[in-house]
């Protein structure tokens, strides 16, 4: 079955169950899709590269063709985004010699004992929470991934917006308390509420305060950058 089939298929099944729209995941486990430069993707999805005469080389855009079909049915279409894989705009940044370690703190997301996720986790396929989702420049990437999906597509009636899929191995969110303790983020929570950035007080009652503000504020930060 082709993927026109496929999507026929689709947007005749929504009809027939009586729904008007679908949230369809178009950038998961490290593909798409659709062509990206943002996101580097792997041929998961679309094969035709690992060809050996490489006859089909160049990647589907499969989500316009989506595009076409749900607006031929007058019907809504949001493109969900997981983002679980690395980022090159990111990795770039680890690979220029230029930047110090200290310069490139903040982007791994690290644990309370100082440990990062690669440290305690094995990816699964690559997959995994690898940034702090407050790093900005972790967020820029993000939102370069997002814009240039909106840059794409928005422009067709059956665009309805931009999901992004949450989960434990996403780094769209924290996977609990204890992480974003690196030395940047909690420099940052401490000038923002005035404590100690290593958030370690004598009492109980002490420490149980600062846990709240630090969760409070880990919340805020977070919620600020998706408003």
């Amino acid at each position: 079955m082709t993927f026109y089939d496929g999507g026929r298929r689709l947007t005749e099944y929504l009809r027939y169950a009586g729904f008007n729209a679908a949230v369809l995941s178009v950038n998961c486990e490290g593909s798409t899709l659709y062509p990206s430069e943002k996101m580097a993707p792997t041929p998961k999805y679309d094969s035709g590269v690992m060809l050996g005469d490489a006859a089909d080389p160049r990647r589907k855009d499969v989500l316009e063709m989506l595009f076409r079909l749900f607006n031929r049915e007058g019907m809504r279409l949001i493109p969900a985004i997981e983002f679980a894989s690395l980022l090159p705009e990111i990795e770039r940044l680890r690979l220029d010699e230029n930047l110090t370690s200290r310069e490139l703190d903040g982007i791994d997301l690290v644990r309370r004992d100082g440990k990062s996720w690669s440290d305690v986790h094995t990816p699964r396929g690559g997959l995994a929470p690898h940034y702090n989702p407050l790093d900005s420049r972790v967020q820029d990437a993000m939102r370069g991934v997002i814009e240039e999906l909106i840059d794409r597509y928005a422009h067709h009636p059956a665009f309805a917006g931009v999901a992004i899929q949450l989960g434990a191995e996403t780094f769209a969110q924290f996977p609990d308390e204890n992480w974003g303790w690196d030395r940047a983020t909690r420099k940052r929570f401490a000038n923002a509420v005035g404590v100690d950035s290593t958030l370690r007080s004598q009492s109980n009652a002490a420490a149980d305060a600062e846990k709240s503000l630090w969760l409070n504020w880990r919340a805020a930060q977070l919620g600020a950058f998706y408003k």
